[in-house]
């Protein structure tokens, strides 16, 4: 039996009641249809078990919505008695049955819960992995999960039902764990000061290349009306989840937050928060380096830019202020606004640049290639690895 294709590295994105009012929200954008002449039987399969892997790494829920990993198409995984399947492309044909009211909560949105009201049983039409069309009616539990996943493929959310009231909020577990260590001690707890929950969208060079992925599209700008509450939470959640990462830079829009906004810290300068920046001047000098991505992890490309820029940003109280940068910050600075017009490292680089592995599977399996042959051994098996990239 031949091995199946490798998933894509799916994640699934984190958020808060409050960020979904933001303009350009992940979970807000419709989604687009399947093409299943465009996209190979190959690599839906690695989107599905991609999917179904973010779902399965906790905390594990009934469905998922493809949005929910920052993936913007209409595919729908759900694990329901035993049974996992992928439906692409579902439409609710019809509703019935009596209404009935019921908890529900989204794993994007950890800790909140409302009671909604859904009718009891719905018939769905859907496409399989193979593009066979299926229509089916599904009641009570069942229903309800198709229901409540089908409706994120048009940006519509439990919480937007009629009456839904959400109960809790998203507590970050470090969070938790100060209040836990205050209890363990005997101590006052920690004043609270609010980090937005985020989480990296992740990719591999064959889903960057998709059109619907969050990191794609140009994000809205932030004005000078936002609370400074939420953009002091926001600069947290992404500065906090850069560090986690280990990255130098991250954008709002690859967590999912449409707006544009960036953190950056190259752990030599002071860290910036951009806010609605512009790129007014470049330098006529340029330096080629290679660059990655959070958002694409484990993989490299040279980049060429130019080596000085100023940039027309935006104080936390929204006032202009100019930033002259060069050398890495000035790199890293237009990486990050480059993010916040859909622009991608690899669209930057020459067009016979080549995506190198450095870590993850494909890095792993080239240095198992060398390990076999420096051995005399044959080769292991490819799982593909990318050549020219793609645009």
């Amino acid at each position: 039996m031949p091995s199946a294709p490798t998933p894509v590295p799916l994640t699934l994105l984190r958020t808060s009641v409050r960020a979904l009012r933001l303009p350009g929200h992940a979970l807000r954008r419709p989604a687009a249809p399947v093409d299943f002449d465009t996209t190979s039987r190959e690599l839906r399969v690695r989107l599905a078990g991609g999917l179904a892997g973010a779902l399965f790494r906790g905390p594990v829920g009934a469905g998922l919505a493809a949005p929910m990993a920052g993936l913007g198409l209409r595919i729908v995984v759900t694990a329901i008695d035993d049974q996992v399947a992928a439906l692409f492309n579902p439409v609710i044909e019809e509703t019935s049955g009596e209404q009935e009211t019921g908890p529900e909560g989204n794993l994007c949105l950890p800790d909140v819960r409302a009671d909604v009201r859904r009718p009891r049983s719905v018939t769905v039409r859907w496409q399989t992995l193979n593009g066979d069309e299926r229509t089916q009616t599904f009641h009570d539990w069942h229903a309800r999960v198709l229901q409540h996943e089908i409706e994120i493929l048009d940006g519509t959310l439990f919480l937007d039902h009629e009456g839904a009231q959400p109960v809790g909020r998203t507590v970050l577990a470090d969070a938790r764990a100060e209040q836990a260590l205050a209890s363990l001690y005997a101590e006052e707890p920690p004043a609270a000061r609010r980090i937005e929950p985020v989480a990296i969208a992740t990719f591999d060079p064959e889903a960057w290349a998709l059109a619907p992925i969050v990191v794609r599209g140009a994000a809205h700008p932030v004005g000078p009306d936002l609370h400074p509450n939420l953009v002091r939470a926001l600069a947290a959640g992404l500065l906090r989840e850069q560090y986690e990462q280990g990255g130098v830079g991250l954008a709002a829009p690859q967590v999912g937050l449409g707006i544009r906004m960036a953190a950056v810290d190259d752990r030599v300068n002071p860290p910036l928060l951009l806010r609605d920046p512009e790129i007014i001047d470049r330098s006529d000098e340029t330096s080629t380096m290679a660059e990655g991505c959070l958002s694409l992890p484990g993989w490299r490309a040279e980049v060429e830019r130019p080596s000085a820029v100023k940039v027309r940003n935006h104080s936390l109280d929204g006032e202009p202020v100019d930033l002259e940068l060069d050398g890495y910050l000035a790199r890293i600075a237009q990486h990050e606004i480059d993010h916040l017009d859909g622009v991608l490292f690899t669209d930057r680089a020459a067009p016979d640049a080549a995506l190198t592995p450095v870590s993850g599977p494909a890095a792993a399996d080239e240095a198992l290639a060398s390990i076999l042959a420096d051995a005399g051994g044959p080769p292991p098996p490819s799982r593909g690895k990318a050549g020219k990239r793609r645009r």
